[in-house]
């Protein structure tokens, strides 16, 4: 991992929500309503952490149907990986 990398890391884990969509979505991909759902948090707060996850370029998304479906990006499982095992 490069000094970027590391920088991205600190802005995941400054926020639960990004820390933990993040590691919820590097096991499947969801929808926003799956996600505020499976959190019991309001649709604006997940949909401010997955821009912010986006915009870390960490995921991408898609429309399916009437809904976004979001997923962690392939090459950065690293930084995912990264965050898994500081947690345990």
């Amino acid at each position: 991992m490069d000094e970027d990398d590391y920088e991205v890391i600190s802005r995941i884990l400054a926020s639960k929500h990004r820390k933990n969509i993040l590691l919820e979505l590097s096991e499947s991909a969801r929808t926003p309503t799956e996600l505020a759902d499976q959190f019991d948090e309001h649709q604006p707060t997940i949909s401010r952490a997955l821009s912010e996850l986006k915009e870390m370029q960490l995921v991408k998304s898609t429309s399916q149907k009437q809904a976004r479906l979001y997923w962690v990006v392939d090459e950065k499982q690293e930084i995912v990986e990264y965050i898994k095992n500081r947690e345990e």
